[in-house]
């Protein structure tokens, strides 16, 4: 009996939030990626401009956008823990995974993550604050299960009578959306910044790098080809300037959306 056998290549767990076969169709549609010769930009090359603009966005917003865990170290405010145990991480909490406190590597105190609570809202942004809420009815943690654990100075206690202690608290938590959950303008955000850079190098293969007219003249006869819209160089300066000046409305939006208003008092 005759046996067939495919050979196909295929990646996973790269990290990317739109495929690139998605980036071309919907920011990039009836625009050549091509070389003079007939050779095209490469496969690779769109993914690395894909990463390149996610990784814009979740430094220009402080997020993740794909769910993964993080740990982090913060200081300990007196002001913010009296205030039921109101810790600040630097990237929005989807679930709490692990508190503990420590003195340089001298484990104080470890918290139960059933004491951990974050706020919640209908859509999709969450909220940078960890709060310790102690619950001990239910399936709660208690003391009899060992759910709460001292060792050495804590600051419930204080430590030598300091409101601050640099670098105490390790917390645990993930962040970022699961795939399929994260949210269309951030999408819309990254498919813009990728596709920005794609343009810009596809506008210089086309006709050669800062080329902005060109013209043929055979025995007499002359005709001039303009690549440009407007006043802007590269064969296709004209949709870079509108995502441009889309990308300009839209992350002032978004950063007020997920990063909210930032203020400190000293």
């Amino acid at each position: 009996m005759p046996d067939l056998r495919l050979k196909i290549k295929f990646n996973k767990n790269e990290g990317l939030i739109m495929s690139p076969s998605e980036l071309l169709n919907l920011y990039l549609s009836g625009i050549p990626l091509c070389h003079p010769n007939g050779g095209k930009v490469s496969n690779s090359t769109v993914k690395q401009k894909i990463i390149a603009a996610q990784r814009q966005l979740e430094n220009f917003l402080s997020i993740k956008l794909n769910r993964q865990e993080v740990f982090e170290t913060q200081d300990f405010n007196r002001q913010e823990w009296m205030s039921w145990g109101y810790i600040k991480t630097v990237y929005p909490i989807m679930e709490p995974k692990n508190l503990e406190g420590y003195i340089n590597e001298i484990k104080q105190v470890t918290y139960p993550k059933e004491w951990l609570s974050i706020k919640n809202s209908s859509d999709k942004t969450k909220f940078r604050n960890l709060h310790l809420v102690p619950n001990t009815g239910g399936e709660g943690a208690t003391m009899t299960n060992h759910g709460f654990a001292f060792s050495g100075i804590t600051p419930h206690f204080g430590y030598f009578g300091s409101d601050h202690i640099p670098n105490y608290w390790r917390v645990k938590y993930c962040s970022g959306w699961k795939p399929g959950e994260i949210p269309a303008e951030l999408l819309d955000a990254v498919g813009k910044l990728a596709a920005m850079q794609l343009l810009s190098i596809t506008g210089d293969l086309i006709f050669g790098a800062g080329i902005g007219n060109q013209s043929i003249s055979i025995d007499g006869i002359s005709q001039t080809y303009s690549t440009t819209k407007g006043g802007g160089k590269g064969a296709f300066a004209g949709r870079i300037e509108q995502y441009k000046n889309e990308l300009e409305n839209e992350l002032s939006g978004l950063k007020a959306e997920y990063v909210g208003i930032t203020f400190r008092v000293y």
